[in-house]
């Protein structure tokens, strides 16, 4: 079994576009539909792969995981955000969800003792905190008392989780049987479809039609583009000035940049800082001009070469800044370059949230290193291009 998991292994790493240069760089982090599909395939579960349509807002029905997010809602795997009704397939998935997925998926044992002290009497993933400590994963060497359930869960992390998880393969319920089966059956449709009430309406609206008005205004009117984009650039310099920060100032060449690499990201269908090419958002900014444009206020711009600056950078820190600066010919030049980007949000106000939320967006967001901000959203896909340039 160990084997053919490992086998299994480097087709999934495949899937997931964990290139040899990717593992090197920056963590990448592991999205709940990756984690569903990686759990349900290694687990040999069979998908559920009906024409229903999944009624959430924020799920098309034209992607890749489609079926292994309607098997693992079925199976009660993963459950929508309680506040706002969206299944997020894009976000990041936490060391606690990763847990109850995996326990749900091999069938391993609940509420095992653990001797963690970080988390509280009440969380609901008390159920499955028991099997890090049986099976020996998500380990703090340092702090052996400490399981940090917040913790985002990298795609290498959740692969070698799995592999130490399926040594004892005796203990795991690789086939559930007869009555996860049952639970695998396609809904009744008799019943009527429950509906969602938005903002305290009387209307009962699908997230079906809400999910296709949302993207279909994103797409087709660009006024509402810049709408948005104003929208998103207005609560950033209100988080900016909350934390006594200067306000940024939109950029057209970053906006460009932001905006190619949202449309790129969504139609080759990828989701990362670094493009299949291996291309990062120091070379976008680049090839939009934005660095270059520094250039203009020196009077010895033919000898001021910013690729010089550009040498042994380091934009693969988990947060995605880079602060570069070097004296040529009679100009000292200065540049800082950072960008933020998500997945699967539809209104400005979720993007932002979810930006504030976690720590390296927000750092990037509220950063005094910045001037400038570009902006950029194709369909589901946003980005944020921040920068400073400064010769003298």
């Amino acid at each position: 079994m160990l084997r053919a998991f490992l086998a299994l292994t480097a087709s999934l790493l495949a899937s997931l576009q964990l290139s040899a240069a990717v593992i090197k760089g920056p963590p990448t982090y592991l999205t709940r539909a990756e984690a569903a599909m990686l759990l349900l395939t290694s687990a040999d579960i069979p998908l559920i792969m009906d024409r229903e349509p999944l009624l959430y807002p924020d799920v098309l029905e034209d992607e890749w995981y489609v079926p292994y997010l309607k098997t693992a809602v079925r199976m009660e795997m993963i459950d929508p955000n309680a506040q706002h009704g969206l299944l997020q397939p894009h976000h990041s998935v936490n060391r606690a969800e990763f847990l109850k997925m995996m326990t749900i998926a091999y069938g391993l044992p609940k509420n095992l003792p653990y001797p963690y002290t970080d988390i509280p009497a009440d969380a609901w993933y008390r159920t499955y905190a028991g099997i890090a400590q049986v099976k020996g994963v998500f380990r703090d060497y340092k702090e052996p008392l400490l399981l940090h359930p917040e913790s985002r869960v990298t795609q290498e992390e959740a692969v070698a989780t799995i592999g130490e998880v399926l040594k004892g393969t005796e203990q795991v319920q690789i086939h559930p049987g007869n009555q996860l089966r049952q639970a695998l059956t396609a809904p009744d449709r008799s019943q009527p479809v429950p509906t969602v009430n938005v903002q305290a309406t009387p209307y009962a609206i699908s997230p079906l039609m809400v999910k296709e008005s949302i993207l279909r205004q994103l797409s087709n009117k660009s006024n509402t583009l810049d709408d948005v984009r104003l929208l998103i650039l207005q609560r950033v310099n209100e988080e900016r000035r909350a934390a006594g920060i200067h306000i940024l100032r939109h950029n057209a060449l970053l906006a460009t940049a932001a905006q190619d690499y949202a449309k790129d990201m969504s139609k080759r269908g990828f989701f990362s800082h670094f493009s299949p090419e291996g291309l990062s958002y120091v070379d976008r900014i680049r090839a939009a001009g934005y660095i270059d444009s520094s250039t203009k206020a020196c009077p010895c711009t033919p000898s001021l070469n910013t690729m010089n600056l550009l040498q042994n950078r380091r934009e693969i820190g988990s947060n995605y800044i880079l602060m570069k600066s070097g004296d040529q010919c009679e100009c000292q030049a200065r540049f800082s370059l950072g960008e933020n980007i998500a997945k699967g949000q539809l209104t400005p106000t979720q993007v932002m949230n979810d930006w504030m939320q976690s720590e390296n967006h927000r750092r990037n967001i509220l950063s005094g290193a910045f001037d400038e901000i570009g902006i950029g959203i194709f369909g589901d896909v946003w980005v944020q291009e921040f920068g400073k340039l400064e010769t003298q």
